[in-house]
């Protein structure tokens, strides 16, 4: 569980990540974790991602002076060790906002430069060389969501679309996906090809079994009277869309 504004050692919003453990008698704090250095504001925590025994926590910095950091946990039975760092390579880029994991890659999104970059789980556990997938100029947030599945990762673009000739925030999603052993930025998916009423559509996903929910919390409600900004959650199963949200 992340609490990143947390102070530590009198120093402000450097962050702090509390790990449970399951025992017969229900969860109980196992170790809290805390940046490996002493710098402020690192939001430590903003993100986790977790794969058996690897945990990633991103810190991506509340400081335009720094670029953000993913740092690399592995557990064993003394309890959770860090591993690895890795770096973003732009300062203000908020590298660490969103990670996902899974047996092959580590993502990680750093939206205020639209990038998403991919690292290579190595045989040994660590992670290798990254591969930078860049979202088009007008993608704002390109980054700030991330999850994926098999040979396709789905990344929000929440804020697509907003500008000061534009009213509302529709957002986008973007599909990274793997092909004949390579990955490569695909097609784009606009919150109105699913809703007309869709509103920062990107700002959360989900993925499990090859079906991903998008959430769009600023969505207006399609009945009348409804609320206008009261959120909506949308499913999309292998290039399906069901534009109601949760239709059969």
């Amino acid at each position: 569980m992340g609490a990143p504004r947390t102070y530590v050692s009198g120093l402000g919003g450097q962050g702090v990540v509390h790990a449970f453990a399951q025992t017969p008698a229900g969860r109980v704090r196992q170790q809290i974790l805390t940046p490996p250095d002493d710098a402020p504001y690192q939001a430590f925590g903003t993100a986790l991602a977790l794969d058996e025994s690897t945990l990633l926590v991103g810190a991506p910095s509340q400081s335009s002076l720094e670029p953000g950091a993913v740092h690399v946990y592995e557990h064993s039975d003394a309890g959770w060790a860090h591993r690895q760092t890795l770096f973003g390579d732009r300062l203000g880029s908020r590298f660490g906002s969103a990670i996902f994991l899974d047996a092959e890659n580590a993502w990680v999104g750093a939206p205020n430069s639209r990038w998403v970059f991919r690292f290579p789980r190595l045989p040994d556990g660590t992670f290798g060389s990254r591969q930078r997938f860049d979202g088009p100029p007008d993608a704002e947030d390109f980054g700030s969501a991330i999850a994926g599945g098999g040979d396709r990762i789905l990344v929000g673009a929440a804020v697509e679309g907003f500008g000061p000739s534009a009213p509302t925030i529709p957002g986008a999603i973007y599909r990274i996906e793997r092909a004949g052993g390579a990955w490569s930025l695909g097609a784009r998916i606009a919150a109105g090809d699913y809703s007309p009423l869709a509103q920062r559509f990107g700002f959360a996903i989900a993925a499990d079994a090859g079906a991903f929910i998008v959430g769009a919390p600023d969505s207006g409600s399609e009945m009348p009277f409804g609320n206008p900004s009261e959120g909506a959650a949308f499913v999309v199963d292998d290039q399906i869309l069901f534009a109601d949200g949760f239709e059969p």
